[in-house]
């Protein structure tokens, strides 16, 4: 495929063209790059649908010119397809996005990147695998991608910058749009320990149609995506269904077969991706990864603590438990049991979540 100029892309973009839309213009009108700009708007109008020749009427060469502007006073980069600085992950998928939004920086170590998608509306039991699988990442260096939504998506990026990992989060909307508000926070924070990417003009708002769109990108910029919990029909099984065929590997954490949330995980599993139960069934999986060492942990000091505590620890990273389940699991009395959950709470080892289960921190 022809490189088409910078200046090219990003008046198609601004313009509202989808990506695949772009193509289909750089492939079918003949030396559109090397046009002036009313001929170029007029091709258009020969090309593209009515719909679109009264926004062609109104953008003039200047319109372009002072978007660039704002882009750059407003520290956004631009990366586009077959340019330098543009991910090299995703110039192998088949539809890239020929224009890139770029807050923080994409640095070369970030091709070596797990995607974490997931529910919205995670359980106790997604929060905690999610938590443990970023930061078994965090020790090894793994960089995470996903798509800075609620549930899932926040608490990738949350507990990777709390591991002081690099993240990276690609939204459904202009760049200097932050959805949902609440995640400006963690917004800032992606921002400048990662980076947060768009293909979506600036102003865009974030309509149903796009995610689909974006989920391609989280998958394509990884070297494999891991689904932590997904209902039947949901847009992260998009995303796996994208992971597929851009010929990246697919894992699925399996679920309770009762629990709505886990459907789409059980069924993935079910349709050839991979079970994943340990960080190792990934890393072994992926030659890249394997290439990587792991740094020593920073908050796993359980050489202090007791045996018991260790067994109360132990179980409850497999699995969010009440204080009578440990009873039952440990053979322990509930007497003995509660000073050690208060010890390990305090130590911040544990918490308690929702139905007064304990969860794992680590």
């Amino acid at each position: 495929m022809y490189k088409m100029k910078k200046k090219s892309l990003l008046f198609l973009n601004y313009l509202g063209l989808s990506s695949h839309m772009i193509r289909k213009i750089n492939n079918e009108i003949p030396h559109f790059d090397e046009m002036e700009f009313s001929d170029q708007k007029h091709s258009l109008k020969s090309f593209l649908s009515g719909t679109w020749h009264q926004k062609l009427n109104d953008i003039e060469e200047k319109k372009i010119i002072s978007y660039a502007y704002e882009l750059k006073e407003s520290g956004i980069d631009v990366l586009f397809y077959g340019h330098k600085g543009y991910p090299e992950p995703l110039m192998e998928i088949k539809e890239a996005p020929m224009v890139l939004y770029m807050k923080g920086e994409y640095l070369t170590t970030d091709e070596l990147a797990l995607a974490i998608v997931g529910s919205r509306k995670c359980t106790a039991y997604g929060k905690m695998v999610c938590e443990y699988f970023t930061k078994e990442l965090s020790t090894i260096g793994i960089t995470t991608i996903s798509g800075l939504a609620v549930g899932i998506d926040s608490i990738v990026h949350k507990t990777s910058l709390e591991q002081a990992q690099r993240t990276i989060g690609v939204l459904g909307n202009g760049i200097d749009i932050i959805y949902p508000k609440k995640n400006y926070k963690l917004y800032e924070g992606v921002e400048h320990s990662g980076a947060i990417m768009s293909e979506f003009p600036l102003g865009t708002k974030p309509i149903h149609y796009n995610f689909p769109l974006r989920n391609r990108i989280i998958s394509g910029l990884a070297k494999a995506v891991l689904v932590i919990e997904a209902q039947e029909k949901s847009g992260t099984l998009i995303t796996a269904g994208y992971a597929a065929s851009q010929g990246r590997d697919v894992f699925a954490i399996p679920g309770n077969i009762n629990q709505y949330s886990s459907q789409g995980t059980n069924r993935l599993i079910q349709d050839g991706a991979k079970l994943v139960m340990d960080i190792d069934d990934i890393l072994n999986e992926i030659q890249d990864f394997l290439k990587l060492k792991r740094k020593e942990k920073k908050n796993e000091e359980t050489f202090k603590l007791s045996q018991e505590e260790r067994v109360i620890l132990d179980l409850l990273r497999m699995n969010p438990m009440s204080a009578d389940e440990l009873v039952e699991k440990t053979g322990l009395d509930i007497m003995t049991i509660n000073p050690y959950l208060t010890i390990l709470e305090i130590e911040g080892y544990i918490e308690l979540s929702i139905g007064n289960r304990f969860i794992s921190k680590l």
